[in-house]
């Protein structure tokens, strides 16, 4: 290898581990000597000791005469073994950039004992693969400078080789890391900040969505019971108008159940349970629900569906609480609109393509606002004074889960227009499935 040649390698922006190899091996088979590529090492801030290593392969050679086949073995009673080792290793020649490595004035400070002292869980594994003829070492350690600093390096060894005269020597590179390592811790904790900061914030946002979902059922739960009380506790009690109320009740308990079993699905299994689901069926179940809020805001629902509705490919409890929210969001959007308007909520379900079905919800309101269209399924996005802005981005989340969409826009005629993109529900996939 010619000098033109290293100092083509040299130059090679990053000095890698074949690399280092490679300018080993050649220093080793050629017998050349550190000083003669110093300015090369030197400019690559590639540090290198040259050592002698005859005092310890002699003393290996004569544990090997003595039977010694296996040195872990040897060595596993003999806690001084790997240090015994080392001090018979002498360093003999270290270039310059090896001396500014180690926080050394001199080569003198590095001369001598050998400074290479790694962690005691790779001494008695350099020992072994000297030991055992291997003819390279390469790893990261960490190594104690001379004025004290602790150095994260990589290194690389050539440990024996065959067409070499001189086999007590040995050569070894060290690159400095330990910036880089102190970087890299640095980014690590960085990255436990946020990935902590987003499991408050998911929990926290997890909180916000159970919260949301479950105070409609919770509080027209509530209201039913109250109402049952009153019907019973009148003089002569209303036991027909009471058994309406407890069977709203039980209605209501059931979605809370239902909204606890789904959060609990998608939280453990990451999927929803999903099943075939009549549209028209499921949205009727929905007005019911929503009686009072209809009375409230004196409004009325207006279903248009075709004869046979496709069924849906969904969780039934899911999608009744999308709808749901998308009514009760037109009643106070209408509500906050005026006496003009026409309080009427019209539900129409059509089918798209041939594999999904569209649920639209349209109020009469003032319709959808152009600084609020780009945020309106963002979490926490409200324009509500008590609002938590988790109704829409719920929605949203749990149509694209079942492989649909949702979107928002005006009606030319007023109002806004909120539709639901669902997969229909595929009989024959099912049929299959539960054979």
């Amino acid at each position: 290898m010619s000098q033109d040649t290293l100092n083509v390698e040299a130059n090679s922006l990053e000095l890698g581990a074949d690399a280092t190899t490679a300018i080993l091996a050649e220093l080793i088979t050629q017998n050349r000597k550190l000083s003669r590529y110093q300015s090369i090492f030197d400019h690559i801030n590639l540090g290198f000791f040259e050592q002698d290593l005859s005092d310890l392969r002699a003393y290996l050679a004569r544990l090997r005469d003595d039977g010694v086949v296996d040195i872990r073995a040897y060595a596993s009673d003999k806690p001084s073994f790997p240090d015994d080792c080392l001090n018979m290793i002498r360093t003999v020649d270290v270039n310059d950039a090896c001396v500014r490595l180690m926080g050394a004035n001199s080569k003198d400070d590095l001369i001598g004992p050998t400074r290479f002292r790694p962690p005691h869980s790779y001494r008695l594994g350099a020992i072994a693969a000297l030991f055992e003829g291997q003819q390279m070492i390469t790893g990261k350690t960490t190594l104690e400078g001379v004025d004290g600093r602790e150095l994260v390096v990589l290194f690389t060894a050539i440990l024996d080789w065959e067409d070499r005269v001189d086999r007590d020597r040995l050569i070894f590179s060290i690159t400095d890391i330990t910036e880089q390592e102190r970087t890299n811790e640095r980014l690590l904790r960085t990255q436990e900040a946020l990935a902590k900061a987003n499991r408050v914030a998911t929990i926290g946002a997890l909180s916000a969505s159970i919260a949301h979902e479950l105070n409609q059922p919770l509080g027209a739960l509530l209201m039913d019971a109250q109402t049952t009380q009153r019907w019973l506790g009148v003089e002569q009690p209303n036991i027909a108008k009471a058994s309406e109320a407890l069977d709203r009740v039980v209605s209501n308990a059931r979605r809370a159940a239902d909204i606890v079993r789904s959060v609990r699905d998608r939280v453990v299994n990451n999927r929803a349970r999903t099943s075939s689901v009549d549209p028209v069926r499921l949205v009727e179940e929905t007005a019911t629900l929503l009686e009072r809020e209809l009375a409230r805001y004196n409004a009325r629902i207006k279903v248009e569906a075709p004869d046979i509705a496709p069924p849906l490919d969904a969780d039934p409890g899911e999608l009744q609480q999308v709808i749901l929210n998308l009514i009760v969001n037109g009643l106070q959007s209408m509500a906050a609109g005026g006496r003009s308007v026409v309080p009427v909520i019209d539900v129409q379900i059509t089918q798209w393509n041939e594999d999904m079905a569209r649920i639209s919800v349209r109020d009469r309101g003032p319709g959808i606002a152009k600084d609020q269209a780009a945020s309106l399924f963002d979490p926490f996005y409200t324009t509500k004074p008590d609002g938590m802005g988790m109704g829409l981005a719920i929605c949203r989340s749990t149509i694209e889960s079942y492989g649909g969409e949702i979107e928002a826009f005006n009606h030319p005629d007023g109002g806004a227009i909120f539709q639901v993109t669902v997969p229909i529900f595929d009989r024959t996939n099912d049929t299959l499935n539960s054979h």
